[in-house]
């Protein structure tokens, strides 16, 4: 594991840059009366493009592609992540926030330790744009007038710096901290899968998986390929935290699991505070490759964490190849307000159209997630159909099929950063409670039980939700 100093030095290195960029404007020496403000990132998972004055109190925010690399999508430029400092009497501040990747509504979150976050009050965000796309709930690629604007009030800033941020953060340090309350369980073995290509970061991986087991369900999970998916990191904590407390009594028979995560795949994407991609701007979801030659193994030039995470992959595989397993692959996204978590199942259940191996992996990946929305009071959406559209690329569910076919259930699972399907702003605590919903479905899947009847999403007025279509977001998320 790296050491507190390992990253401190990294970081004193790294974010000079960022420091740079949001101080030029923020940091107020010019003697024209204005209060003493200092918008800056240089910060663990921090990241903003540059702020500018616009006003006696007010700041306009843009945002940065990953690695200043403008090649890539825009739709790739949407994390941030600051700390506001004020000198002398507060004032009430307005952020715009400019050059959005994601058109869609949301309220960022504020901290004062970086742990502990509270979301900005609903009624002092607003959407700002003459463009009727601010206001949709589709996405639209001309957002140049497509603004999100944040009202602070004076009472937020009492002498400690304010930290803001599109979502909740979880840093490598965070997972760090989470990972040493593990230490000395008798199911918990922790390691490391080797060290990443730029920054030479440990990146970690555990096996749960108790003595006295039987191991008689097998599961893979995998997060943060996107490093400020955040969503996923909470995930892992609540199921990890169920799955221990269940395996100290072995309630519903958990210490015949046997669980193996890597938590954080791109472990230097999160400390640079990207989006999307490496430090190297590679995007590490669609580059698992891999030909007939060279199965199971990934090909020499695939990226380093991928063929790093691939050996585990690979050992699991074929440790367990008599046996069915479900492997996931945890992502978060950029979707409307209300929409709530949902998945990326493949094939479907048309005979004529697909063959028995993938119908049966349909039926058992749907099974599943099935369960999990009844585990979580419906809040679970799924989809009509899944295709087979990723067969046409790398994506490590590509892997899972070409190696096990139907008897491993691997898919995506997609954590969103709106309202989730709560009548409030999703929490911290909601998605841990997502990971400990999906440890009572892995039983019950592992257990054969088969809901009577899907269970429809309900809002909080009892009313169902609208019928959303994930497949129509493949090439966007990926």
């Amino acid at each position: 594991m790296t050491s507190p100093s390992s990253l401190g030095r990294f970081l004193a290195v790294f974010v000079l840059g960022f420091w740079i960029a949001a101080c030029s404007d923020s940091d107020d020496s010019n003697g024209q009366g204005k209060a003493d403000v200092s918008i800056t990132s240089n910060f663990e998972s921090g990241n903003i493009g540059r702020a500018e004055r616009a006003g006696d109190a007010e700041w306009d925010l843009y945002l940065k592609d990953d690695n200043n690399d403008a090649s890539l999508p825009v739709n790739w430029r949407n994390w941030w992540y600051i700390r506001i400092r004020q000198q002398g009497e507060a004032q009430t501040l307005t952020l715009n926030l400019k050059n959005r990747g994601w058109n869609y509504f949301y309220v960022p979150v504020y901290s004062y330790d970086r742990l502990n976050w509270f979301r900005l009050d609903e009624s002092d965000v607003k959407q700002v744009g003459a463009s009727e796309t601010c206001n949709s709930t589709t996405q639209s690629p001309v957002l140049d007038d497509c603004e999100l604007s944040m009202r602070l009030d004076a009472s937020l800033f009492d002498g400690r710096p304010l930290y803001l941020a599109r979502f909740y953060p979880y840093t490598y340090s965070q997972l760090l901290t989470f990972l040493k309350t593990l230490e000395g369980h008798e199911c918990v073995d922790q390691s490391s899968v080797g060290r990443t290509a730029v920054f030479q970061e440990s990146i970690p991986y555990l096996t749960i998986r108790c003595p006295d087991g039987d191991d008689s369900q097998v599961v893979w999970v995998h997060g943060r390929t996107h490093p400020a998916e955040s969503g996923s990191s909470f995930v892992l904590e609540g199921a990890i935290t169920r799955l221990l407390d269940d395996m100290e009594e072995n309630r519903n028979n958990s210490r015949n699991l046997a669980v193996h995560i890597v938590p954080m795949h791109n472990v230097d994407g999160v400390i640079a505070g990207n989006y999307r991609t490496t430090p190297d701007s590679l995007n590490l979801e669609v580059l698992w490759t891999f030909d007939q030659a060279s199965l199971p193994f990934l090909k020499s030039d695939a990226p380093l964490e991928n063929r790093l995470v691939n050996e585990p992959m690979r050992t699991v595989s074929q440790m367990f190849a008599d046996r069915s397993l479900i492997a996931l692959n945890l992502h978060s996204s950029n979707s409307a307000p209300d929409r709530p978590v949902f998945a990326f199942p493949h094939f479907g259940d048309d005979p004529d159209q697909y063959s028995a191996e993938e119908i049966q992996l349909w039926n058992d990946s749907n099974r599943l997630l099935n369960l999990l929305k009844i585990n979580y009071d419906g809040r679970i959406d799924t989809t009509a159909t899944g295709g087979d559209g990723f067969l046409n690329a790398f994506f490590p569910e590509t892997w899972w099929w070409r190696t096990r076919a139907e008897t491993a259930v691997a898919m995506t699972v997609e954590t969103t950063y709106g309202r989730a399907g709560f009548p409030h702003w999703v929490t911290e605590t909601n998605i841990r409670e997502l990971g400990s919903s999906l440890i009572q479905s892995i039983y019950d899947y592992r257990d054969g039980v088969v809901p009577e009847t899907p269970i429809n999403l309900l809002r909080s007025d009892g009313q169902a939700e609208p019928v959303f279509a994930p497949m129509d977001e493949w090439d966007t998320k990926h």
